[in-house]
């Protein structure tokens, strides 16, 4: 479902886009509510006071910002601003002919051997006040801060109460049949791998303790957000589905215990290491097609932060080889195990050993660092030296331990791909709950989306089978 260039993106309950078109603008704004005509005007305002401004009497917000409604949906509002720098005066151009982005702060004028990207297009991401039963803000504006330190991401120019304003992605968002393409999800492995390889702070896992965990507060390894996010999610959709009659039936006693049973699994089979599928990173958590995207030079960028956390590698993963499904479930273009094999050499081999993001040296000089500094090294000549074409024949009764690892990463990920959908499945009863207002373009169905994604466990024969080389004796039928 489409409008304009826009992308049905259900998490933020609109349509998104990266080109030139969009939902609405200045020029269509009667056809949009009350509420999304005052967000438009609000972000072109944001937007001109973080211009230095004052120096003439002609040029003002109205003739020299463009806004375009990016999204109109449940968690947030987001707005593009276009800064028409051609129409201002010799005043405004001196005023600010040195506009660039500057850390977390808004916009400065630097001096020219410390310039930092040249400002184009802003985007305004407008909160929605039901988002904070779904999302840790702190935690958000922290990995932000994280990441854009590190290179990874753009910095937030700007916060207000209620919102925020970034630098705009120039690109294209892309549709599902894109990552499915091989040259494309090779360049989202690498992508991935980068993220996965920057280190966790203490400030972040002292936000993830605090939260879920008051009494590990001295404790010095991370912990996922997976599992706590999860049992919240399934305790709030338990209600839900037993206070409404003929909403939908699960058993949710069944679901909890087959959640422990493949959370054991992957306990036991897979833990252990830096490298392990199972070792806690930065994880995006949300990398659906819609929040990928394609720069102009092919490049990919993340973007929407806002369920990102510390999580196991290998549910990152997982989570995205489910999305290449599409929100119509349409399981038959799940990948397969050549594809999936690709898509980890791939990652493997782009993980680099933590760095300090501005020097670019190793941060802590620790056993694990340089064990995994080697590990990495080994697997990237073994990776080189035994692919062929992206396939890699692997022989179970002569298998090393990187073969060993990456089919460990298979299995867990296939494991995670079965979290990934009760996850969503449970977000999307909560989400049916939350009263919707007015400001959303679109109507969509989550019931019917958390449907298809909690059936699909136990009645679709990919998962089906998963489930059945975890725990064969266990009836997991839940649904």
């Amino acid at each position: 479902m489409e409008l304009s260039n826009g992308h049905l993106d259900i998490r933020t309950g609109g349509f998104s886009e990266n080109g030139e078109s969009a939902v609405g603008n200045e020029n269509n704004i009667n056809f949009l509510t009350e509420e999304l005509q005052r967000k438009l005007l609000e972000a072109r305002e944001i937007c001109w006071s973080l211009l230095n401004t004052g120096v003439c009497s002609c040029c003002n917000s109205e003739d020299l910002l463009t806004s375009k409604l990016l999204t109109g949906g449940l968690s947030n509002i987001l707005v593009k601003v276009k800064i028409e720098k051609d129409k201002f005066c010799d005043k405004m151009l001196k005023a600010n002919e040195n506009l660039y982005t500057h850390g977390h702060s808004g916009l400065k004028n630097k001096s020219k051997d410390n310039l930092g990207c040249p400002i184009t297009n802003l985007r305004v991401r407008f909160y929605n006040q039901n988002r904070k039963l779904f999302i840790n803000e702190k935690r958000e504006i922290i990995i932000q801060n994280i990441l854009s330190e590190s290179g990874f991401l753009k910095p937030v120019i700007f916060s207000f109460n209620g919102g925020q304003v970034e630098e705009y992605v120039e690109g294209r968002t892309l549709e599902v049949e894109d990552v499915r393409t091989r040259k494309v999800y090779l360049s989202i492995a690498k992508k991935i791998a980068h993220l996965h390889s920057i280190k966790v702070p203490s400030e972040l896992s002292y936000n993830v303790i605090e939260e879920y965990n008051q009494n590990i507060m001295n404790s010095s390894g991370n912990i996922s957000i997976l599992w706590p996010t999860l049992n919240d999610w399934l305790l709030r959709a338990e209600k839900i589905v037993n206070n409404r009659i003929n909403f939908m039936k699960v058993d949710f006693v069944k679901l909890s215990a087959l959640i422990n049973k493949i959370r054991d699994y992957l306990h036991v089979n897979y833990d252990g290491g830096l490298l392990s599928p199972n070792s806690i990173v930065i994880s995006h958590c949300d990398l659906l097609p819609g929040n990928i995207i394609e720069t102009h030079d092919k490049d990919h960028v993340f973007i929407d932060y806002e369920f990102s956390g510390t999580a196991e590698r290998a549910f990152d993963l997982g989570n995205h080889f489910c999305e290449w499904a599409g929100f119509s479930c349409e399981w038959r273009h799940l990948p397969n195990d050549n594809q999936l094999r690709e898509f980890i050499l791939e990652y493997i081999k782009n993980l680099t050993i933590i760095k300090d993001s501005n020097s670019g040296t190793i941060c802590e000089i620790e056993p694990e660092n340089i064990q995994f500094s080697n590990s990495l090294n080994n697997i990237s000549t073994f990776i080189n030296d035994n692919s062929s074409g992206g396939k890699y024949a692997c022989n179970s009764d002569s298998k090393n331990q990187y073969e060993l690892l990456i089919d460990n990463y298979i299995h867990s990920i296939k494991a995670f791909m079965i979290i990934s959908n009760i996850y969503w499945g449970l977000w999307a009863i909560c989400k049916s709950e939350v009263n919707i207002s007015n400001t959303n373009n679109t109507c969509f169905d989550y019931k019917s989306y958390g449907y298809r994604k909690l059936s699909s466990v136990v009645n679709e024969p990919y998962f089906c089978s998963i489930l059945n080389n975890i725990c064969p004796l266990f009836d997991f039928n839940f649904f």
